[in-house]
């Protein structure tokens, strides 16, 4: 199927543009995480090794996919379950980025460098009184 959709003489380029724009079109565009194309494969497929030179084209489709980055949906989640009064703490007090985790379908260690925009959510909770709940 992508025989098709390219030729000999097409630049890189031009093969991941015609790739990502059929993919997307079919809705079917590859993700390697929540929200960022699967670069290394469409650049397998064009034959080209560095996708780094492509990397506004990436971010087009990106943005056009629609698909939340996993810090806006870290976010949205965290504010839903503080105005349902069921934020998830571990022991400690936390933000329980386990069951963050979980519920986004990425690892604990994804969750890493968005701890910053969760220690608002804890800080709000003991201000307005929540429990904090295990």
């Amino acid at each position: 199927m992508l025989e098709q959709i390219m030729s000999p003489g097409m630049s890189a380029e031009e093969k991941l543009r015609s790739m990502l724009e059929q993919d997307f079109k079919s809705n079917c565009l590859v993700f390697s995480r929540a929200g960022f194309i699967n670069r290394r494969h469409y650049g397998r497929h064009a034959g080209c090794s560095n996708t780094q030179y492509y990397k506004n084209l990436f971010l087009e489709y990106e943005e056009k996919s629609g698909r939340w980055k996993t810090k806006k949906l870290l976010i949205a989640l965290r504010s839903q379950d503080h105005a349902n009064g069921t934020l998830k703490f571990s022991r400690g007090g936390k933000v329980d980025r386990t069951h963050y985790a979980a519920r986004l379908g990425v690892t604990k260690a994804a969750l890493a460098p968005h701890v910053p925009c969760v220690i608002p959510a804890r800080r709000r909770a003991r201000r307005e009184g929540h429990l904090l709940k295990d």
